[in-house]
């Protein structure tokens, strides 16, 4: 039988109903290509992103993370808009005979909220994988997901250093920005048994990853298929470049 995630709230209400695994209106085409999940482990499916959903929040805790995947969406047009921007003027500039200096275009996401976001999906999947394995140090009476966790998905904390967002790139690198998203649990063991330590996720192509074990402090550097990469806690912003010079620039508000 399912249950609400967000149970150890204590306030649960209006029946379990369904809630989507990654916020719908993220996803600008007709149909996605799903994989990772119980019924797709080895085999990408193409489905409509409606489709999407699963019975793991009660009708009054789905409507309180409205805000949430508000946010999210905001954050995902933040990146949109800034590679639609990026394209014009690198079709501007090579039509142009002489180089050129456009006006910095700033942006700007709200971190704490992006960070609420990733949790509320990180927990999404969880709740729908058959990995069975807690969100966190497992710790006695904790939950799944833990209650700190939950209180942080619904704004009633925040997370704490060493949990919270990671950027994971190189520095003076571009964006590659693209339509995608993609969601790698971080798996960690331990006395207590094997358990999610962070998300890893790709949020408009930027790799970002996302902390949910307070024991663990992420490294400054990260080895991986692409080589050595940076770990960049709570990321002041990026510089978006062309020919060399700004083009455009995103913040991030703490």
């Amino acid at each position: 039988m399912r249950v609400c995630w967000a149970s150890s709230l204590g306030d649960c209400s209006g029946g379990i109903t369904r809630e989507h695994l990654v916020t719908e209106s993220v996803f600008a085409g007709k149909e996605i290509s799903v994989n990772g999940l119980p019924w797709c482990r080895t085999k990408t499916v193409i489905m409509l992103p409606t489709n999407l959903t699963a019975n793991i929040l009660c009708q009054h805790h789905n409507n309180g993370l409205s805000s949430v995947d508000e946010a999210g969406l905001a954050a995902f047009n933040v990146f949109r808009t800034a590679g639609e921007i990026q394209e014009a003027r690198r079709q501007e500039s090579a039509s142009r005979i002489a180089s050129h200096a456009f006006p910095v275009v700033q942006h700007e996401i709200d971190g704490h909220k992006l960070e609420r976001w990733l949790l509320k999906t990180l927990i999404n999947y969880e709740m729908v994988g058959d990995q069975s394995l807690s969100i966190g140090p497992p710790s006695p009476g904790s939950g799944h997901p833990p209650k700190e966790l939950v209180e942080i998905a619904f704004g009633r904390k925040i997370f704490q250093p060493p949990t919270g967002l990671y950027f994971l790139g190189r520095v003076g690198e571009p964006l590659h920005l693209a339509e995608r998203i993609q969601y790698t649990a971080w798996v960690s063991d331990s006395n207590a048994g094997s358990h999610v330590t962070a998300g890893q996720f790709l949020f408009y192509n930027c790799s970002f990853v996302l902390n949910v074990d307070p024991s663990r402090s992420l490294p400054q550097q990260l080895e991986t298929e692409y080589g050595m990469l940076n770990l960049l806690y709570r990321p002041k912003g990026f510089d978006i470049m062309l020919n060399e010079k700004p083009s455009q620039r995103i913040t991030f508000r703490w």
